[in-house]
């Protein structure tokens, strides 16, 4: 295939993104929303407890939360990247398929993000050191280590923008899967962090505001806000998908994909 003669703009990718959110919104939303609606709702009481004052109840109200977070969502978030990965290509699957996909590549996905998170802890060392031995440094010795240790892992963090969708649609493992995101952002990074930066901006602004205006009402308000949530989530990982395929496409190795604009 050869490479598309531009980049799509952001409007594109964005539409493009809402599109396949549109079209596939029972698949996409639930899966979302099996992320945030229990998590919700369990939180919900947490928010009472900590009004009352009893930070002991606040915690025992946080462990399943807590727990669902660490052991349940993460299978439904590669799940949801899975379904759109096989959307975007035009195929067809449903619920049971993304979560057999989220089972199969929760693995390699946990794996990857180690290693990023390895790779962000070292590019931390400098703001490490500073704050270890700011009693014995000058100022122009701790202005530098302060930089140096919020730049180095923003740069990490940014080399490895799509590397859910390198690991999940492309079942890349490993090491490997960090080379292959970051060469599908190099020369791309500001374009990349830029257009999941407004995604993230959007979809944060909606479920701010239904908690504002609807977070007051007991169980609904949670119903409402996880709703809210899950929609976000939805169209984010949906932009992120989108912005995969077409990074593909300007390095010349993009599959056939149906999402507009394609």
């Amino acid at each position: 295939m050869e490479p598309h003669a531009r980049a799509r703009s952001v409007g594109e990718v964005l539409d493009a993104a809402l599109d396949l959110v549109r079209r596939h919104a029972l698949l996409l939303i639930g899966l979302a929303a099996m992320i945030h609606v229990p998590l919700a709702l369990m939180l919900s009481p947490l928010d009472s407890a900590q009004a009352g004052g009893d930070p002991f109840a606040a915690l025992r109200r946080a462990v399943p939360a807590l727990l669902y977070a660490t052991l349940v969502a993460p299978i439904l978030g590669v799940a949801l990247i899975a379904a759109l990965g096989e959307l975007a290509r035009g195929q067809r699957t449903d619920f049971g398929a993304a979560l057999r996909s989220g089972l199969a590549r929760l693995l390699p996905f946990a794996w990857a993000s180690t290693l990023v998170f390895g790779l962000v802890l070292i590019a931390s060392t400098p703001l490490i050191a500073v704050a270890m031995l700011w009693p014995t440094l000058g100022g122009l010795v701790r202005a530098a280590g302060i930089a140096a240790g919020l730049a180095l892992p923003l740069v990490v963090v940014l080399r490895y923008l799509l590397l859910g969708q390198v690991v999940v649609i492309e079942g890349a493992t490993g090491v490997a899967s960090l080379r292959r995101s970051a060469e599908l952002v190099r020369g791309s990074v500001l374009r990349c962090f830029g257009i999941l930066l407004l995604g993230g901006l959007i979809t944060g602004l909606l479920g701010g505001g239904v908690r504002m205006a609807l977070g007051w009402i007991p169980v609904a308000g949670a119903l409402f806000t996880g709703l809210a949530q899950s929609v976000g989530l939805a169209y984010t990982t949906a932009l992120a998908v989108v912005l995969y395929f077409d990074q593909r496409a300007q390095r010349g190795d993009a599959e056939p994909a149906a999402f507009s604009g394609a």
